[in-house]
């Protein structure tokens, strides 16, 4: 009895589970893995100085941030108390973890919606890989790397849950990790919650969410310097990030499809429940203000990030969409109960299928592994490492964003790395302008400036590099176009 009772609970898990497990490798497969590079940047090098502080040094962002509280301090002495042999292994672990915490969410909030369980990973597959990259503001739930944006997300849509069961303590507890990971997120989704919470429950909530987030926002916002004037910090953001805070920079394609989309969901949940399309059509309203007052007053307007709730409103329109496909008198199809192991052999085949079309008509996402083979980046930053002691600092191109984690060398200038203090990011811009060659008026968009740079280094004077060594800089590494090999000058 014993035996027959834990095969019963061993199927009843697996058949639960493997769904998860399986969206997962597809996501991966669609994706990729990044470790060590892109947006890792900014707290996996910090993790690695408070683990071993003799590293980076010279480095301009480790010593910005170093300097004040911020907002990467939780994650990067979080990470810091991992040893360091086992991140790999580890960060794709909690990646995991993460993502299967956020498809969990997603199920939960479809299925109060859509009770059919094909319909509700239908819902979730359309948003996390259909419709992905299709978005304003650059901004998904999904990322294919560990970084604050993935946990705070995963805790996010819970948070968002239990505010709209009128559970104001889970909601505010997750609120406030939320906000611990990424204040932007949790300010935000702390705001939602207030629309979606049950009448009578709003002020308990905010109570409870204010008690435990205050003290961390208001010890960041005290460390915030005002000294940049808001023209040239606008400047700044629309060289570096205008695609992820100017709306006129969110492509002409991505509202022409999502607008409708976005219109016709919220409409959808004001027939079948008004508190979603309350907050559905707050995010909306936002959204316009936002695109007006930046405008007005840019600097302000860009730190509420509003655009950053778009996310929300993608998926849950999703949810509403196959709601009313549902009522049609031809959408019962979406009401069958698959079987587990016909699901199993549809994602599979889905699986193959999106391997061989990718690699036939697009390059091979990244995939950065515990056991994948070193990319032509990580190797030419390993080589850095040997070639140059631990004091040595490098100048790179912007797109190189690799090199730091894995060669374990301080740079003189990140552009992926921004730090937000007022006199970092002035001092930030002209490091910038200086190596790099650019201006405030490169507003062609990141690749227009990644090449313009790659050049500049390519074609640097005996003269410039006299100059950037006298400026401390002691290698640089450059390559002839945007695909070239790296070649490291020391200088």
């Amino acid at each position: 009895m014993v035996y027959i009772g834990a095969v019963e609970i061993t199927r009843k898990y697996f058949e639960q589970g493997w769904p998860y497990v399986a969206v997962y490798m597809l996501l991966l497969l669609e994706h990729g893995y990044l470790f060590g590079s892109n947006d890792q940047m900014d707290f996996m090098p910090y993790a690695r100085h408070l683990q071993d502080p003799s590293l980076y040094t010279s480095d301009f962002y480790i010593n910005c941030i170093s300097q004040q509280f911020n907002e990467r301090w939780l994650l990067g002495h979080l990470i810091a108390l991992i040893p360091h042999g086992v991140w790999p292994g580890f960060f794709l672990s909690v990646h995991f973890g993460c993502t299967v915490l956020l498809m969990a969410g997603m199920k939960k909030w479809a299925a109060h919606f859509v009770s059919s369980s094909a319909a509700q990973w239908t819902a979730i597959l359309i948003t996390l890989i259909v419709l992905y990259h299709r978005n304003l503001g650059g901004n998904e739930l999904y990322y294919n790397m560990l970084t604050a944006s993935n946990l705070a997300k995963a805790f996010a849509i819970w948070a968002l849950w239990y505010a709209f069961k009128g559970k104001t303590g889970p909601s505010s507890v997750l609120i406030a990790l939320c906000t611990y990971f990424h204040p932007i997120v949790g300010a935000q989704v702390f705001t939602l919650s207030m629309i979606l919470s049950p009448p009578g429950q709003n002020i308990r909530l905010a109570f409870i969410s204010l008690a435990l987030i205050l003290p961390y926002l208001l010890s960041l916002f005290i460390h915030l310097d005002e000294s940049i004037s808001a023209s040239l910090f606008s400047d700044i953001m629309f060289v570096r990030n205008a695609h992820h805070f100017f709306p006129a920079s969110f492509g002409l394609i991505n509202y022409i499809l999502l607008a409708p989309f976005f219109l016709f969901g919220t409409y959808r949940f004001w027939i079948i429940d008004k508190r979603m399309a309350m907050m559905l059509t707050v995010i909306m309203v936002g959204c316009l203000f936002y695109s007006l007052g930046i405008l007005m007053m840019p600097k302000y307007v860009i730190m509420t990030q509003w655009f950053k709730t778009t996310i929300w409103l993608k998926f849950f329109c999703v949810v509403a969409t196959i709601n009313w496909i549902k009522g049609l008198p031809n959408g019962s199809i979406m009401s069958y109960s698959i079987k587990p192991h016909f699901i199993l052999f549809g994602l599979i085949i889905l699986f193959c299928v999106t391997k061989v079309i990718k690699n036939y008509w697009t390059d091979s996402p990244l995939y950065q592994l515990p056991w994948s083979q070193r990319s032509e980046d990580e190797k030419t930053a390993q080589n850095a490492k040997i070639l140059s002691n631990q004091n040595e600092v490098f100048l790179v191109p912007p797109d190189f964003t690799a090199f730091k984690y894995y060669a374990e060398r301080s740079t003189y200038v990140d552009w992926k790395a921004l730090p937000h203090n007022g006199v970092c990011l002035g001092d930030w811009w002209q490091r910038i302008s200086k190596v790099y060659g650019i201006s405030l008026d490169d507003r062609g968009g990141l690749n227009s400036i990644y090449l313009k740079a790659n050049d500049h280094l390519f074609r640097l004077t005996s003269e410039d590099k006299a100059e950037f060594k006298s400026r401390g800089i002691t290698f640089i590494v450059f390559k002839s176009g945007q695909s070239g090999p790296y070649s490291i000058e020391k200088l």
